[in-house]
């Protein structure tokens, strides 16, 4: 039998780096819920469909934006994937770490579209375990969160 992977990259883009706050609202509708004319396709519909065929997807979740943006939509995104028991993996955009509100590593204070320039030897790279601690980090916003889905499930049963 051929075990195949359903995965799905769960992530929010603002359109550029302008404006990123006026846009955020209206981009994590867009991304997450997946508004058109014909109806919602974004992420409940993928769970829906996923449960409707007793499956199991596995959901990166990029959690970066999170630390400009406050936990709540990050808190709603995990919920929902909780919610329907799916497998929830960490997704990295290491474009938000200068983004961020507080900084998540010091000397971060410009664009740093893939993971190696965090590395040692890159002239944007200070530190030896630069990737080891954005790694960190990025995974601390999900284990800061760990009681997400029983305060949703509580929400859902008032």
């Amino acid at each position: 039998m051929l075990d195949v992977f359903f995965t799905v990259d769960v992530e929010i883009w603002c359109d550029g780096w302008h404006r990123i706050d006026e846009r955020f609202a209206d981009s994590f509708k867009r991304y997450i819920y997946g508004p058109t004319a014909k109806g919602n396709y974004g992420l409940p519909y993928t769970l829906d469909v996923l449960s409707d065929h007793g499956l199991t997807g596995v959901f990166f979740v990029e959690p970066l934006f999170s630390r400009r943006f406050g936990s709540q939509p990050l808190a709603e995104i995990v919920g929902l994937l909780r919610e329907d028991a799916q497998e929830i993996q960490l997704h990295l955009h290491t474009e938000w770490v200068d983004e961020a509100i507080e900084p998540l590593l010091a000397h971060s204070h410009s664009k740093r579209q893939h993971l190696h320039y965090f590395s040692p030897g890159n002239r944007c790279g200070r530190s030896r375990n630069r990737p080891a601690a954005l790694w960190r980090a990025s995974w601390q916003i999900f284990s800061d969160r760990r009681s997400w889905h029983l305060k949703r499930k509580v929400e859902h049963a008032r």
